[in-house]
């Protein structure tokens, strides 16, 4: 594959949410470049140690202002070729029209330590912030909002969520363990699997 053919691959993955958008996360991993508007790829950042990228349709994330959503799902995925050495992360919410869960934002991370989750947390509502005017606020911490998250049993997840919200929304600061007793409720379905 010459230059040419190898950069209209390279754009053609990323433009499309498909199967294919983890191939062109590992390639801007491998090779990284700038991101352009209009992408499903939102925001890509760091090299092979420190490596996010947050995807999202614009229309997706429109969901975050709907009335009814209450709470967002949160899930790892980790089934990845161990030579890309990468976490999946989807955010979702339940839709009670399809009694389905809707894809809300895909992240990619190169690793799942606390301060990564941190990091995700905070980009991500940046970017809504910045990008869609969508300040999401938390009904502990502002009496409207979200509710909170569902979560797996990753304590990683749990602290990286219990940081940001301590750190960047809580102006009081109160300790992470006192936000996430307020907003985080685990998956029922992941103990039911591993019991």
């Amino acid at each position: 594959m010459d230059s040419a053919q190898a950069f209209h691959y390279k754009n053609t993955l990323l433009r499309c949410p498909s199967q294919p958008l983890q191939k062109a996360v590992f390639l801007l991993w491998w090779f990284p470049g700038p991101v352009e508007q209009g992408w499903y790829l939102k925001y890509i950042n760091g090299g092979r140690e420190n490596f996010i990228a947050i995807c999202f349709h614009d229309d997706q994330v429109k969901l975050f202002c709907a009335s009814d959503l209450r709470s967002i799902r949160i899930d790892l995925n980790s089934n990845f070729p161990s030579e890309w050495n990468m976490v999946e992360v989807v955010w979702s919410c339940y839709n009670q029209i399809t009694q389905r869960a809707l894809p809300l934002i895909q992240v990619f991370l190169a690793k799942e330590t606390v301060e990564m989750f941190t990091f995700m947390y905070a980009k991500v509502f940046q970017t809504l912030r910045s990008e869609h005017d969508i300040n999401v606020q938390w009904k502990h911490l502002h009496q409207t909002g979200l509710v909170g998250i569902t979560i797996d049993q990753d304590y990683k997840n749990l602290m990286g969520f219990g940081h940001y919200l301590s750190s960047f929304v809580d102006q009081q600061h109160r300790d992470w363990t006192w936000q996430v007793k307020r907003c985080v409720r685990f998956c029922s379905v992941q103990f039911q699997q591993r019991a």
